[in-house]
This record gives structure tokens, C-alpha cells and sequence, in this order.
């Protein structure tokens, strides 16, 4: 082979990887939408819940991967939210006391996304919740809505539905759902827990919590429905999760599961593993290392959960 020749066909090859490779970016980076559902256990119609009714989320699970064992790795919200969005256990940076910001500076997620070319967005109509025990190294998120991403840049958003987040302050707002709404949930048609005593005062407060769970599966709805107006739904991952367990006996502040345990639905770009139930066990560190990973994301810290995407 001459020289010319030779040359001509590195050229080619040269050429040839670069649409391979542009193609595989394309690939690996879809939009990513993580909804946070705040202080829920696994009270979904497609868990088995009896009484309620999400049509929504049960849509967007039958479109994904459903996981029944799913953990966060703490029982309150900031402690939950700075394992997600550091990638690491909170012991590692002093994130383990509640609303306590530790002396640790450390990257967040957002920033390897970033790196990797993506547009970050909080809230984007809903509640912009960070809640972070630590001082991430840069600036969190690039704005509060996706609209504001450059054409073409694939963006990350985080969605917080606040919706089920129980204290006295909002006491009042957490019932007033039940009156607004036009089918609220029946007392003879719901399951209490084994340990709680069957009272009517009981059966009427998890009536109104499954009503807030009802309302927020409107605002997934909502959340889907833009997506799939923009286009961004057949190739995205959308991640529905809560950050911490119910807020009820031996729930939310505690290490007993229904403290821990939460829903995960990972809808994967493409309509992979449609359908699919997943028994095994996972953690949400898990699910911070599949965000990095569906990006191609270069991370400067060792995360420490496993992607959850498939080989």
C-alpha cells in the first residue's frame, strides 16, 4: 500500500469513528427528569396499594422499570438528598445530622453533568427543594426551568412534589386537599398498617395522606404531558422516587422500613425494560451513579452506588 493510499484510508477510519462516536454521545445522553416525591413510602396503586388511584405514575411505571426494594440511605430529607446528590454515603462528608451543614465542601452531581455538556434545572414549576448538609463545590443548578437550556443541550432536571410533606405548619394545607377533591379517598376502601390501631381517626388520616399521593400523580401527569409536548419523553430517563420514607408511625425520622423504604421507577430512554419489575435491592446511591453514568459523566470523587443500567 502507498503512502497516499495509506493515509486516504486513516482519513476514512478516522472519519468513521468520529460519527460512531458522535452517535454513541447521542446515545448516552438523553434528557434526564428526576422527580422527587417528598416524604413517601410505597402507597402507589402499581405497588399494590388498595384505596387510590395513580394513573400516572402507573403509566410511567408500565413505560419502565419498577423496583420493589428500593432504600434511601437516611430517613430525613437533607440527609437523604446529600447521599443523592453528592453520589456518596453521608459519613463521608459530615452530611449525617439533619439540616446541619458540616465543614465539608464536595462536588455535587450537577457539576459532573455540567462538565458533560448538560443543561441543570430545579423545580421548573414545582418546588426547587435542595436541602443540602454540606457546600457543593460550585453552583447547584444553571436555572429553575429547562426552557432556559441552549437548543439541542440535553438537560438535567430535578422536580421536587412536595405535596405529601407533613408538618404543623402546613396542617391545614395537607387536609384542604381532601376537600378540593372530587373523588377522595374512601375510608372502608384503604389498608391500614398491621401495627396501627383501626380507628376512624386513624383510617381518616391515611385517607388524607393517600389523597396527597393522589394530587401529586396529577402533577406527574402534568410533568409527562410537557414532556411529551416537547418531544423529550420516547428518549429520556425519568427517575420517580421519594427521599425518604411516609411521614407516619415508625416512618420518616426512623430506621424502621416504611422510614427508608421508597417507590424508584426509572423509565429508560427508548422504552428499555418496559414493564419490567426488579426484586433485588437497591439504594438511592444507586440511582445518583445511574444519572452520572446514562450522561456520560466523569466524576472527580468515587461515587458509591452501581449504575442500575444495563449492560
Amino acid at each position: 500500500m502507498n503512502r497516499f493510499a495509506f493515509i486516504t484510508l486513516l482519513v476514512l477510519l478516522a472519519s468513521l469513528a468520529g460519527v460512531q462516536s458522535h452517535a454513541f454521545a447521542e446515545e448516552v445522553r438523553p434528557d434526564i427528569i428526576w422527580i422527587l416525591a417528598e416524604d413517601i413510602s410505597i402507597e402507589l396503586a402499581c405497588y399494590g396499594e388498595p384505596g387510590l388511584q395513580t394513573p400516572s405514575i402507573d403509566a410511567l411505571a408500565a413505560d419502565g422499570a419498577r423496583y420493589e426494594r428500593a432504600y434511601c440511605t437516611g430517613p430525613a430529607c437533607s440527609i437523604s438528598r446529600s447521599a443523592m446528590m453528592s453520589g456518596v454515603y453521608q459519613t463521608r462528608i459530615d452530611a449525617h445530622d439533619h439540616r446541619r451543614i458540616g465543614s465539608y465542601t464536595f462536588p455535587a452531581i450537577t457539576q459532573y453533568l455540567r462538565d458533560a455538556g448538560y443543561y441543570n434545572a430545579k423545580g421548573c414549576g414545582y418546588s426547587g427543594k435542595t436541602d443540602l448538609n454540606f457546600r457543593p463545590t460550585e453552583t447547584l443548578f444553571d436555572g429553575n426551568d429547562w426552557s432556559s437550556a441552549k437548543t439541542g443541550q440535553p438537560i438535567f432536571a430535578q422536580i421536587t412534589l412536595d405535596g405529601t410533606h407533613r408538618q404543623d405548619a402546613n396542617e391545614k394545607k395537607w387536609r384542604a386537599i381532601r376537600k378540593r377533591s372530587s373523588n377522595p379517598v374512601a375510608l372502608e376502601d384503604i389498608r391500614l398498617p398491621p401495627y396501627f390501631p383501626d380507628t376512624e381517626e386513624v383510617r381518616m388520616d391515611w385517607a388524607v395522606y393517600l389523597d396527597q399521593i393522589e394530587h401529586m400523580d396529577t402533577q406527574v401527569g402534568e410533568i409527562i404531558a410537557r414532556l411529551k409536548n416537547e418531544g423529550r419523553y420516547e428518549n429520556a430517563l425519568i427517575i420517580f422516587c421519594g427521599d425518604n420514607g411516609r411521614c407516619h408511625l415508625r416512618g420518616k425520622n426512623w430506621l424502621y422500613e416504611p422510614g427508608l423504604k421508597v417507590p424508584l421507577i426509572i423509565k429508560w430512554p427508548g422504552g428499555k425494560r418496559a414493564g419490567e419489575v426488579v426484586g433485588g435491592m437497591v439504594s438511592m446511591l444507586d440511582v445518583t451513579a445511574t444519572v452520572v453514568d446514562v450522561a456520560g459523566a466523569m466524576p472527580s470523587e468515587r461515587l458509591d452506588g452501581n449504575s442500575l443500567r444495563a449492560p
